[in-house]
């Protein structure tokens, strides 16, 4: 928000496509004059030129890098713009003698940005509307905002330019040079400043914009500064930041003392969801004693908005001047309305000449573009005393409006008028209110108000904060007597509604002087009168309770069991129950019925019954070591891990089904009281009387882990192997382990152990080193025939004929003969045999076998045991 904040007395104010529209004021502009400029118009400045004695023009053109001269007719139009170059991109511009010679000089400001340092281009004046080429002196990155004054009283113009972090003063050498900046460390940051005498010694002192408020900076009259008071606004809503716009220094109250006005904005939230917001928006007021010091605030206008942009509005950038001739200073500024699809608007507040204002009037300039940071110059163009503006136009252009604001007569005015409440029942009062004002320039005298009342009502009472007022048939008159401008008055009219309809209602101002707006001197009042109905509530059941009901026509319901109230016809809304402490709420009967929300339309008389009675209380206790939470079905019990209870009241004869949820490694413990037993999820009660339940959590029992390194190991026949075993304690576990070792798996079974044995488990837990011992052999399988050999075959089938050979052979020989041959025969048998085996691939053939090596570890007491399985594959 730092690019819309203003440090002169002008505002941010684009006036775009003006004619001049039709509205009720007393403060009147022409239709705007437009006049061409560079390209990007950004700053604007007044003074003469040419030395004619007429006010000049220049603008500052960031898009086309110079500055544009418009000299002055005298009669507040302006020659065709004259552009000379600067260089780079101008964006303020201020006017000055910075050579002595009793020309007006120029000083145009180029901000610095990422990184790059600022400068000002100073341009010596000719005197004849004519300047030299530009002097550039460097400035910081950051610089901001720029003035000239005389700080250290040589008569020479001097420059003042702030950045984030300093305020730097440029004395002049009086040939359009200046010495090395002196600066003064700003800790608040700076977004803006004006200059003015403040404390009275004629040296020139400064108020700064910055985050906690506005920094006066007394001046030593040489450069240097003393450290001032800060002027702050109040809150709205402490805990929420505020943030300082602008500030404008002047003299409101004509007691030659520079005073302050000062723009704010605070943004409250309204509630947890975005983007519900409040915008509050403020200008205020701060009158100077003279001394540096100023006296406490006076909010002069404010404006809320809400931050989803409805209705509402924001006011900013305030400028002042003599907008009707009267002679005391008037306050100009920006409405933005909310939602922002509605055009924004100039509205002026006429000056009491005390430093307080008027009530707003419209100024006619209704289509102000509330995107555009563009600037608005207040001056007097055509010495006619009423102030005019300038402002950066629509399309490379400069707009000048002329003030054609009456200069004699008064104007009277109906500023606001209302009636409240809107609508109004059959027989209540209604009060119609207005403020009227004198917009001047004149005083008024004679003033009378004029209320004439609708037949459908009749006069209670009339008041009103200046003069007297009477009623005769149904005539309300006021005599106000003298009215200066630009002070107003207030009225107050209280009727009574007599019957059903649509009640207009008529008002009136006027005086003895010729009003020079007579079409804002009258304005009328609608209101519909309805019908009262009538709510009863009545109580029953032997419990208590209260009944909240929203306002009615009279006021806030105080309803304990039993009252009524009356509504206007169509009201709509819903009744709330809270049952006291020992109470439960048992349903609605008549206009509504169950235990529910009770909603109603008031389009009768009606009556309400609330049935409370007595309850029956239900505790709940969590108790044992371990955690967890208990919640009932109906949701009126909610315990959890409060370790005492909670309760509820419930109506008699209703049945409760609690259940437990445990938390992390707790252990259900049971249920006891009312009900019983270890399911986490099965508690039933009926509440016929006062009950109790008891839940239980424990915490899990200590227990250890037995975790092998390795799960699965490989060895050799007859090698040794081991495998690291570790214990670790649980739930604070702690004491002697045994551990044993078996092995399954076919024979021969390798041999385990366990070292040591039993195992101290503490805190730290504990190691054991299990050793197998694979067997020497591993058991064979005799394979008969290796696949794929012929040698086999040829074994198994040449034995067979010489076996056979040798068998008839044998047959025909004598019996020692036969036995020798026997023996032959057999050994050869024998042979032949190992013959076919080796031709088979015969013999035995060993594969790996896998074993199980189970481990098993036990307490002392053997009430904890675990078991963990290591896989032994033996080659």
């Amino acid at each position: 928000m730092n690019s819309s904040r203003v440090t002169r007395f002008a505002a941010l104010i684009l006036f775009a496509t003006l004619g001049k529209p039709a509205y009720l004021a007393a403060v009147d502009f022409a239709t705007a004059k437009s006049y061409p400029v560079g390209t990007s118009p950004a700053g604007i400045a007044v003074g003469d030129f040419n030395g004619d004695g007429k006010l000049d023009i220049v603008v500052a053109n960031t898009g086309s890098g110079n500055v544009s001269i418009l000299l002055g007719n005298g009669d507040g139009t302006f020659q065709p713009a004259v552009n000379i170059s600067t260089g780079n991109s101008p964006s303020a511009i201020a006017v000055g003698d910075f050579n002595g010679d009793g020309k007006a000089d120029l000083a145009v400001l180029q901000r610095g940005a990422n990184g790059v340092a600022g400068n000002v281009s100073i341009l010596l004046g000719n005197g004849d509307g004519t300047f030299q080429a530009p002097k550039t002196v460097a400035l910081s990155p950051s610089a901001y905002s720029l003035a000239v004054a005389d700080f250290n009283l040589d008569k020479k113009s001097d420059l003042a330019v702030c950045d984030s972090s300093s305020l730097g003063i440029l004395i002049g050498n009086g040939d359009g040079t200046f010495q090395p900046v002196k600066q003064t460390t700003l800790f608040s940051g700076c977004f803006g400043f004006v200059t003015a005498d403040f404390n009275g010694d004629s040296k020139p002192d400064v108020a700064l914009v910055t985050r906690v408020g506005i920094q006066i900076l007394l001046g030593n009259g040489d450069g240097t500064f003393s450290q001032g008071g800060t002027v702050t606004v109040t809150k709205v809503s402490p805990q929420y930041s505020l943030e300082y716009e602008s500030v404008v220094a002047i003299d409101l109250n004509r007691d030659a003392k520079v005073d302050l006005l000062v723009s704010s904005i605070q943004i409250v939230s309204c509630g947890p969801i975005p983007p519900c917001s409040l915008i509050y928006t403020k200008i205020s007021a701060f009158l100077g004693n003279g001394d540096g010091s100023f006296q406490a605030e006076q909010i002069v206008a404010s404006a809320t908005a809400p931050g989803n942009h409805g209705l509402g509005s924001e006011i900013s950038h305030p400028f002042v001047g003599d907008f009707n001739g009267d002679g005391k200073l008037d306050l100009a500024y920006r409405n933005t309305p909310a939602p922002r699809s509605l055009s924004p608007s100039l509205q002026i507040r006429l000056g009491n000449g005390d430093g307080s204002f008027g009530s707003p009037i419209s100024s006619g300039l209704e289509n102000v573009n509330p995107f555009a940071d563009s600037i608005a110059v207040a001056q007097d163009l055509n010495a006619d005393k009423l102030t005019d503006l300038i402002a950066i136009g629509a399309a490379n252009d400069i707009d000048v409006l002329l003030n054609t604001s009456p200069a004699s007569g008064a104007d009277l005015i109906l500023l606001s008028s209302g009636a409240s409440p809107q609508p109004v029942g059959i027989g209540r009062n209604l009060t119609y209110t207005a403020q009227a004002g004198n917009q001047g320039p004149q005083d008024a005298t004679g003033v009378k108000f004029t209320d004439t009342l609708p037949n459908n009502v009749s006069f209670v009472s009339a008041s009103i904060s200046q003069g007297s007022c009477v009623q005769s048939n149904g005539i309300v008159s006021c005599n106000v007597g003298s009215l200066a401008s630009p002070f107003d008055f207030t009225v107050n009219i209280v009727v009574n509604a007599t019957a059903a309809g649509t009640t207009t209602n008529s008002m009136s101002v006027a005086a003895n002087e010729t009003d020079q707006v007579p079409a804002n001197n009258s304005a009328t009042q609608t209101t519909t009168v309805v019908p009262l109905f009538k709510l009863t509530v009545t109580g029953a059941g032997n419990g208590s309770g209260t009944i909240t009901l929203p306002d009615d026509v009279n006021g806030p319901v105080n309803c304990a069991s039993a009252c009524s109230a009356t509504y206007l016809s169509g009201t709509m809304f819903t009744v709330g129950e809270t049952a006291d402490a020992n109470s439960v709420f048992a349903g609605w009967s008549g206009a509504c019925t169950g235990t529910g929300p009770c909603s109603l339309a008031m389009d009768a008389d009606k009556s309400l019954g609330a049935n409370f009675v007595l309850g029956e209380k239900l505790s709940v206790a969590l108790a044992g070591s371990g955690s967890g939470s208990v919640t009932s079905k109906d949701g009126g019990i909610n315990c959890a891990n409060s370790g005492g209870s909670c309760s509820s009241i419930y109506v008699p004869g209703t049945t409760v089904s609690l259940s437990a949820v445990l938390a992390g490694t707790s252990v259900f413990g049971g249920w006891s009281g009312a009900c019983t037993g270890s399911d986490p999820n099965v508690c039933s009660v009926t509440m016929n009387s006062v009950q109790s339940v008891t839940v239980t959590f424990n915490s899990p029992p200590p227990d250890f882990n037995l975790t092998p390194a390795s799960a699965a190991l490989t060895t050799q026949t007859g090698a040794q192997v081991t495998d690291t075993l570790t214990l670790s304690g649980q739930n604070g576990f702690s004491g002697p382990v045994t551990l044993t070792c078996a092995v399954t798996g076919p024979a021969p079974l390798p041999t385990c152990g366990v070292s040591p044995t039993p195992v101290t488990v503490g805190p730290s837990g504990g190691t054991a080193t299990l050793t197998m011992t694979a067997p020497t052999t591993l058991g064979a399988f005799a394979l008969p025939l290796k696949q794929g050999s012929h040698n086999a075959v040829y074994a198994l089938v040449l034995p067979i004929p010489a076996l056979l050979l040798g068998g008839m052979g044998l047959a025909s020989l004598n019996f020692k003969k036969r036995r020798r041959a026997v023996l032959v025969l057999g050994g050869s048998g024998v042979i032949l045999l190992f013959a076919i085996f080796a031709g088979c691939g015969g013999g035995t053939t060993r594969t790996p076998q896998n074993f199980a090596v189970t481990v098993t570890a036990a307490n002392a007491s053997g009430s904890i045991h675990h078991s963990t399985t290591v896989t032994l594959t033996v080659q």
